[in-house]
């Protein structure tokens, strides 16, 4: 995998990377939502034999700014279809500046539309605040909550929350009802096969503004991904 948006780059890790892995995962403070904040305390051999074992099943990867690592991601193929993803910037000067969400934006990208995957999940500690609120931003829902669900290095309990996001709501016998229809079209949809309900809002089309001016339709996936980045810039 090679990803880049502008300054950023996801990149498939290699033995060159267990240096810097190395020193997150044995910093307590990086590692402290993840049940070690005394950190692994493993050594750069132990990390590039792991390396040494990633495949297209599963691979650890590492995400750069301007061309130095600042942070770390992985997926592993759990069912057909399925990956479970971690992602994390492990450089504290690089946090809370909005790069974790352009992170993994690219990397769901990169999940459904390159390899196929149709459902994404995760977990969070119940404490991470901040990571809860970056999922849900980029379309996770929440599917359980795991009370004290396991102990940390220091033998305390820790609560989870069970994260997924899917590429598409598979509609199996849609029953669509018109809401309103004003400058937009608001309907209320049910899947009578699943009994799941959906508000589903289309904008109506300007595409005559929008090729004249840029030269790509309102409706067309380049357009859409740039509002995406646009409305994501501006909530940073």
């Amino acid at each position: 995998m090679h990803l880049t948006d502008r300054n950023l780059t996801i990149r498939n890790a290699t033995a060159a990377d267990a240096v810097c892995l190395c020193r997150w995962w044995n910093d307590g403070a990086v590692m402290a939502h993840a049940g070690f904040p005394d950190g692994l305390g493993t050594t750069m051999d132990a990390v590039a034999r792991q390396l040494a074992g990633d495949s297209d099943r599963g691979r650890r990867l590492i995400l750069e700014m301007d061309g130095v690592p600042v942070g770390e991601a992985n997926y592993r193929t759990t069912a057909e279809s399925v990956a479970e993803i971690g992602i994390k910037l492990c450089e504290v000067t690089r946090q809370n500046q909005g790069n974790g969400t352009r992170y993994l934006r690219m990397l769901l990208r990169a999940l459904f539309d390159d390899l196929g995957f149709t459902r994404i999940v995760l977990d969070t500690n119940l404490e991470n605040v901040r990571a809860q609120h970056v999922y849900e931003k980029l379309g996770f829902r929440r599917t359980g909550v795991r009370v004290d669900a396991w102990r940390d290095q220091r033998g305390r309990l820790q609560t989870v929350i069970d994260y997924a996001a899917v590429s598409h709501y598979p509609l199996v016998s849609p029953e669509v009802a018109c809401l309103r229809h004003n400058e937009n079209w608001t309907c209320h949809v049910r899947d009578a096969a699943s009994g799941n309900q959906y508000l589903l809002r289309v904008h109506r089309p300007a595409d005559h503004f929008s090729m004249a001016m840029f030269g790509v339709a309102q409706h067309a996936p380049a357009w859409i991904r740039a509002e995406m980045d646009l409305l994501e810039a501006l909530a940073g």
